[in-house]
């Protein structure tokens, strides 16, 4: 399938495995990155792929691993975090099936609350130019004060806010 030029590949990247090796069990653990943004099917696939990869493996004192754990996080900071920030985990005890789960939600928000953001900013935005073009109809200086105000407010850590 042809991806476009603005779509991000996603790639995932084992930045810390763990292995525990005993006559009593084999508990391997794996912190995994993922660069661009997975859909939760992606993550799923993802998931069980390093399962089945961590399964084949043949250790000194089991066939297989007995306790598997993976996470998937959105960076390096959130995988050291150790705080519960990943996007999707695998867990697999004894002789169970494993089980995947996948966060619905990213920086606390679900996908439709993010989406209602996206939407609200964009407004807000739309909103804020027809001010400003009506301000300064001549549209380099409208987008350059624009600009300046957006970069000041940045700087200085303005917090947007609506009584609405």
């Amino acid at each position: 399938m042809a991806t476009s030029a603005t779509e991000e590949k996603v790639t995932y990247t084992i930045v810390e495995e763990n292995i525990a090796d005993t006559t009593f069990s084999t508990k391997v653990e794996q912190l995994i990155v993922v660069t661009g943004i997975p859909s939760k099917a992606e993550l799923e696939t993802a998931l069980q792929k390093f399962y089945n990869t961590v399964m084949a493996r043949r250790f000194q004192y089991h066939d297989r691993a007995t306790h598997v754990w993976i996470y998937i996080f959105g960076t390096q900071e959130q995988a050291k975090a150790d705080q519960g920030l990943w996007l999707g985990m695998l867990s697999r005890t004894d002789d169970y099936k494993p089980d995947i789960t996948v966060q619905e939600e990213r920086f606390s928000l679900s996908e439709r609350r993010r989406k209602q953001v996206y939407l609200d900013l964009g407004d807000a935005e739309l909103k804020a130019i027809r001010i400003a073009m009506a301000r300064f109809p001549d549209p380099p200086q409208y987008q350059k004060q624009l600009n300046e105000v957006m970069i000041e407010g940045s700087e200085k850590g303005w917090v947007f806010y609506s009584d609405n």
